[in-house]
């Protein structure tokens, strides 16, 4: 799976969740905004930002340094090359399926 597919299904997935009714789920990425994470996810006051890496690819410098700036509110997924498992950090330690991974990001945006 390219990485941008994968987007396109965390972030549809993200949006149709019921526990996300409240919040807003953008997309930043294209040729004008490098450095920038693919996406945002806002609920009310809280904000989060979520960078996606499929299997061996890597952060850019500029990544880093965004995602170093916006501490915990930066989250890096790094995802199969099937897109089947995901790990997130900040870690919490596990190893998601694709569906587990979407409550996880949704646990990080509404539980707070």
């Amino acid at each position: 799976m390219l990485e941008g597919a994968f987007n396109r299904k965390l972030k549809r997935a993200l949006e149709t969740h019921p526990a996300m009714k409240d919040c807003l789920v953008l997309k930043h990425n294209d040729a004008t905004t490098g450095g920038i994470p693919d996406f945002s996810i806002s609920n009310g006051y809280h904000t989060i930002w979520i960078e996606v890496k499929m299997q061996d690819n890597n952060l850019s410098k500029l990544q880093m340094y965004t995602l170093k700036k916006l501490r915990f509110a930066g989250q890096v997924v790094y995802a199969s090359k099937n897109g089947k498992q995901a790990l997130i950090f900040p870690s919490s330690g596990w190893e998601f399926d694709f569906e587990g991974l979407v409550e996880e990001i949704v646990r990080r945006c509404v539980n707070v």
